[in-house]
Parts: C-alpha cells; structure tokens; sequence
C-alpha cells in the first residue's frame, strides 16, 4: 500500500510538471498567433497538417521560395476573406536547401498569405506534435482568435 501510494504521488507530479510546462508554453503561441492575427485578421488557419511530397522552388528577384503541399488534418480555426470554408490542402512555405530536404510528417502550424493569396507561412509551428501538444495548440489557438 505503501508503494503504491509513494507511486500515485509520484505519478500526481509528473502530471502537474507537465501541465505547468503546458502553461508556460502556450502564451508564446498566444503571443505568436496574435500577431498573425494583426497582420491578417480575415485570412489565416491553424491546423494540424501532413506534409505532401513534392517541393516547389521558384527564383525571382534573385531570391527563391520553396513551398510543398499541405494536407490539413484537423482544423483548429480558420478564416478566408471571402467567408468560405478553408481548403483541404495548401501551399506552405518551407525552407530553401541546398539539399533539397523534403519536410514530411505532420506539424501544427498557424500560417497567413504569403506574398500572395494561395501560398501560406507558418507565423507559430511545432513539427511532428505529440498529443498533449495538440492539445495545447487547441488551446493556444482559442485564446488567440477567441474562438
């Protein structure tokens, strides 16, 4: 009896540890997400995304973007300008390498039009999320757009 209570103890700080690192984390979400929000109050999502195969770079002005696919797993908030349901997939701007690394898995992002309406950046992101991540972001997320 005695174990298994030091262990329910034991097991009870592990929990509060990790929900007060949640707590610490998610106002810098918060903070990241409300800024997306002032520079793009009518086009944004937050979402939990896959990564599709391909990326495309493109050169202009001497400087190149390089964008991939994005399939949107669970949507957290969203808004389009002209009031429709955000779409399934989307371009999402990615890092340049010289590699060519391909990004894959799934990530949480909150991203806005970049340079256009059609091609989103990622203003707050975690990659390959565990569930209490998720969880997180969802929260993040509503405090951000007060939803």
């Amino acid at each position: 009896m005695r174990h298994s209570l030091s262990r329910i103890l034991w097991l009870s700080a592990i929990g509060f540890v990790a929900s007060f690192a949640a707590m610490a984390i998610a106002p810098s979400f918060v903070d990241s997400m409300k800024g997306a929000l002032e520079r793009s109050p009518d086009h944004y999502i937050s979402a939990l995304i896959e990564y599709g195969q391909d990326v495309v770079c493109e050169e202009a002005a001497g400087e190149t973007t390089c964008h991939a696919p994005v399939r949107v797993v669970q949507q957290f908030a969203a808004r389009t300008p002209d009031g429709r349901p955000f779409p399934a997939t989307f371009a999402l701007l990615v890092a340049s390498t010289p590699t060519g690394a391909t990004p894959s898995g799934r990530a949480l992002v909150f991203a806005i039009p970049f340079r256009k309406p059609d091609l989103f950046g990622a203003k707050a992101a975690i990659a390959s999320p565990d569930p209490s991540e998720v969880r997180i972001w969802a929260s993040a997320t509503a405090a951000a757009t007060g939803n």
